[in-house]
């Protein structure tokens, strides 16, 4: 019978002590932190890298952006400032070198760039001026020298129309920059008075040159306005943006076949 007892005492005794082992874990884990996000949320809110520095602060009001929003350097230095207005860009946008100096100033209205983009070379010297309207680059880029020169000159695109009726019945309308440019990409921009809409087409370029194509028949005559544009890269790294419109007014003179 004792026996029996100490068996009953040495298998509780074993009982308890796996019951232990397996509570010891949860018992070392520390305790999970519990967030709660205030709702809507007004203030700073900051975001970090790994190594703790901060990577960018956006300030809120009624959980919107609104306010100013700035991106670090990792030296915590200022990248970019933004400002917000009920959750849109509105105002300046400015980037900075990491030395502290302007590189460029973006101005926005209600979350387009609207206006004047100016970039500037180490050391606050103006480097270009971009023009922005409806949030699109449009024509009149001017490009500085760091000594103030104006390096922009006075280019444009050019049409030639070649009468190609006596072969094959058809107009060739030829467009290429006035400078000869070879590195300049052309498109067609298709304007739908009726409604709201633009339909911008990829012209094949090669060597800065393109070509469109238009079917007249014998003894037809054939009325179109084509709008082109032209953009390209320039040496400092800007984009160069130009629009030009040909009227197209030709005639094939060639008797009608019988």
């Amino acid at each position: 019978m004792k026996t029996k007892n100490n068996w009953n005492i040495l298998r509780n005794s074993l009982f308890r002590i796996a019951i232990l082992l397996f509570l010891l874990p949860a018992c070392n884990q520390p305790e999970k932190a519990v967030i709660t996000l205030e709702d809507p949320y007004n203030g700073i809110r900051s975001r970090y890298r790994n190594d703790g520095t901060v990577i960018s602060t956006v300030t809120y009001k009624d959980s919107i952006r609104h306010g100013v929003a700035r991106n670090y350097y990792r030296d915590g230095s200022v990248k970019l400032e933004m400002n917000y207005f009920k959750g849109v860009k509105h105002g300046e946008a400015i980037t900075y070198y990491e030395n502290g100096d302007i590189y460029q100033v973006t101005p926005f209205i209600y979350g387009k760039r609207e206006g004047i983009q100016k970039r500037y070379y180490p050391g606050k010297k103006l480097m270009a001026e971009i023009p922005f309207r409806d949030n699109k680059q449009v024509p009149g880029l001017k490009e500085y020298s760091e000594d103030g020169r104006l390096l922009t000159k006075d280019d444009k695109i050019v049409f030639r129309l070649v009468d190609k009726t006596a072969i094959e019945n058809m107009f060739e309308l030829h467009i290429q920059m006035s400078d000869n440019s070879t590195h300049t990409r052309f498109y067609r921009e298709i304007r739908y008075e009726d409604i709201d809409l633009d339909l911008t087409i990829d012209l094949l370029t090669e060597a800065g040159k393109t070509m469109l194509e238009f079917y007249v028949g014998r003894g037809q005559s054939f009325e179109e306005s084509v709008f082109i544009i032209g953009k390209r890269q320039t040496r400092l790294g800007n984009t160069e943006i130009f629009e030009a419109r040909y009227n197209i007014v030709a005639e094939n003179t060639h008797e009608p076949e019988t």
